[in-house]
């Protein structure tokens, strides 16, 4: 089995549908997740992946959000890399005692034509909001089935 890097992005959206967005020390803005480490040749398991997303998103936004199951893939042109997109809820869950906020992070929420507009949200985290809106217009209830299939981007 190949190599590749796993990174674990998280979709939330909150009641007044607005999208959660984090505006990194560099002031763009991402989707919250981070990359699943794993030994080399090891792949990764869900539970490592949903951990990972958790956690990430809390150490970037302060907020204690579920991943519910994965929505989508998307593998930009570089092979090695992977990003493996989980739908993300607030149900009141509680940060595990380990989790600390990272500084230099920001949580920003933004509508769909806010998001539309913006040119310093990364390529990559804004085709995967433009897939997510448009599977929730086509079918709103997409968000509250279980996937039997994880479908793939195109890039």
């Amino acid at each position: 089995m190949a190599n590749f890097e796993l990174i674990v992005l998280g979709i939330y959206e909150d009641p007044q549908r607005r999208i959660l967005l984090v505006q990194n020390p560099f002031g763009k803005l991402c989707l919250p997740g981070g990359t699943v480490r794993t030994l080399p040749n090891q792949q990764p398991q869900e539970e490592f992946e949903v951990e990972t997303v958790e956690r990430s998103s809390f150490e970037k936004t302060g907020l204690a959000l579920d991943a519910i199951m994965p929505i989508a893939l998307y593998s930009p042109d570089d092979q090695a890399k992977v990003i493996k997109v989980y739908l993300m809820v607030c149900e009141g869950s509680l940060p595990r005692s380990n989790w600390r906020t990272k500084k230099g992070y920001k949580p920003i929420y933004l509508r769909r034509k806010e998001i539309l507009r913006q040119t310093n949200i990364l390529f990559t985290d804004k085709a995967i909001i433009k897939y997510y809106l448009a599977k929730k217009r086509k079918n709103p209830a997409f968000t509250h089935t279980r996937l039997l299939v994880v479908e793939t981007i195109a890039s």
